[in-house]
């Protein structure tokens, strides 16, 4: 890592990760211990996997963020980057995590990448990444 680069880590998606992975486990041993219709058991541990490996390919996992420009990554090495030159604006919103809770981000318009359906160039806000921003678009940052 260099000096003058800034790794922004996910750790909503690590959280929601291991909380679908205890939920999965548990659904495991109710099903094993409690006697029900298996089919539905099997269909609730199937779309509980289904979850957790939806959730660890859309949700973004890092964002990097260098005197050059910005980078935000997914899972299999796909990314979105833009230089500072590039990007236009960068503002704050409010992202949907789950079905009523919501957390703030940043949108950046102007990022390039390869577009999956889910990547829209937005990584969720922290103080930290706030004093970053400043640092490098204070121009490009609007609050």
């Amino acid at each position: 890592m260099h000096k003058d680069e800034h790794i922004f880590i996910n750790y909503r998606l690590i959280l929601a990760l291991i909380l679908l992975f205890f939920v999965l486990l548990f659904a495991i041993a109710l099903s094993y211990y409690a006697p029900s219709s298996k089919g539905l058991d099997i269909f609730v541990i199937i779309f509980i996997a289904f979850l957790i490996i939806g959730l660890f390919l859309i949700e973004p996992h890092c964002c990097i963020v260098t005197t050059d420009g910005i980078q935000i990554v997914y899972a299999f090495g796909l990314k979105e980057c833009a230089e500072w030159k590039d990007i236009r604006k960068i503002y704050s919103t409010t992202r949907k995590t789950g079905k009523w809770s919501y957390a703030d981000a940043y949108q950046f318009i102007g990022i390039k990448g390869k577009k999956a359906f889910f990547m829209d160039g937005e990584f969720y806000k922290s103080k930290r990444m706030t004093k970053v921003l400043e640092q490098y678009a204070k121009n490009k940052l609007e609050k």
